[in-house]
């Protein structure tokens, strides 16, 4: 009889676990899947803006065929994800096409000082500071999802019931470091005596840009205390820029 109490109770609380653990990794899960749902709806409103930014941009750069093709290109990519995962590959090809395109924008006034342009232009910023800043909470949910479903005793459950690894949603980081460097070449209030050569970093990855050229010097980061000053702290995430020392 005792033996049928203890068999009895160690059931009820294992079942009572797996129950609570389950329930747990659902509301953990469907956290991930709202949080991404409020991104698709700003990936789609960009996606939507494009259209009208390349037709904006043909009337003034018909000869940029590459560069307009390439946003193209990765829009239709954006068009036939379905998955979170191809859409979020699509939406770095995305950023990297659209940053080659606003840096073309320099070479044409005309079309800088176009009104429909700078529109474009503004909507889009806007739009990607909402889907940085969604990424932020998206990621965050991913994590606490992610490390329920790995840690003991949770991880039996989660592989029992079939709950899968969600992916992070990572910018592309090298083209937001190439798209900074392009803005501060552009904008003069960014710095004050006009460097020549300005660097841009946040510990992994690293670009020396030479500001009249705008190409990209060879640098390791073991020479760069050595050949740069550090002068502009950069808001963010630990990123700097420096001017070749003289």
């Amino acid at each position: 009889m005792t033996a049928l109490i203890i068999i009895i109770a160690l059931v009820v609380v294992i079942g009572s676990f797996v129950i609570s653990t389950y329930n747990a990794l659902v509301v953990l899960r469907n956290k991930v899947k709202d949080q991404w749902a409020q991104i698709d709806v700003l990936l789609k409103r960009r996606f939507d803006l494009i259209p009208n930014l390349v037709e904006t941009v043909k009337g003034y750069a018909k000869h940029e065929k590459d560069t307009l093709e390439g946003v193209i290109e990765a829009r239709n990519k954006f068009t036939t994800a379905s998955t979170p995962e191809e859409e979020m590959e699509a939406n770095n090809q995305i950023t990297t096409a659209l940053n080659r395109l606003f840096a073309l924008s320099e070479s044409y006034p005309e079309l800088k000082a176009n009104e429909n342009f700078k529109d474009l232009q503004n909507n889009l910023k806007e739009t990607e500071d909402k889907i940085a800043y969604s990424r932020q909470f998206y990621n965050d949910s991913v994590l606490k999802y992610n490390n329920k479903r790995q840690m003991f005793p949770s991880n039996i459950v989660a592989s029992i019931f079939g709950f899968k690894a969600e992916k992070f949603f990572e910018a592309n980081e090298t083209e937001n470091l190439h798209a900074l460097i392009d803005n501060l070449i552009n904008d003069e209030k960014t710095y004050t005596h006009n460097p020549r050569f300005i660097v841009v970093t946040d510990y992994k990855t690293l670009l020396a840009v030479d500001t009249k050229t705008k190409q990209t010097l060879d640098i390791e980061i073991k020479d760069l205390y050595k050949r740069y000053d550090f002068f502009l702290p950069w808001s963010g995430k630990e990123k700097y820029v420096a001017d070749r020392k003289s």
